[in-house]
């Protein structure tokens, strides 16, 4: 598997955010924990509550991708509808 190191701070800007329960998700590696969530809704949020996800979310540091992730949520944010970035979050190592 690829390593991705990924910038939060660059997260364009959003309209709505979604997030994912992923208890139940079988997924054979990191990478496809939000691909096997596809079909997944959850619960939405717009207005002021998605902006501040956003804001707190482009304050995380840049850094690479974790291999022990150990996701329960996944969070979907949307722009104009369509999805901009969809990632799981590790509570374990604290990483996304």
């Amino acid at each position: 598997m690829q390593s991705i190191d990924y910038d939060p701070s660059t997260l364009r800007e959003i309209d709505t955010v979604e997030i994912i329960g992923l208890l139940e998700v079988d997924a054979p590696n990191v990478s496809a924990y939000m691909t096997a969530a596809v079909g997944l809704s959850g619960t939405r949020v717009d207005g002021e509550v998605a902006q501040e996800i956003a804001a707190l979310f482009r304050t995380l540091p840049r850094g690479p991708m974790m291999r022990c992730h150990v996701p329960p949520y996944g969070v979907r944010f949307y722009a104009r509808g369509a999805v901009a970035l969809e990632l799981s979050l590790c509570w374990k190592c604290n990483n996304a």
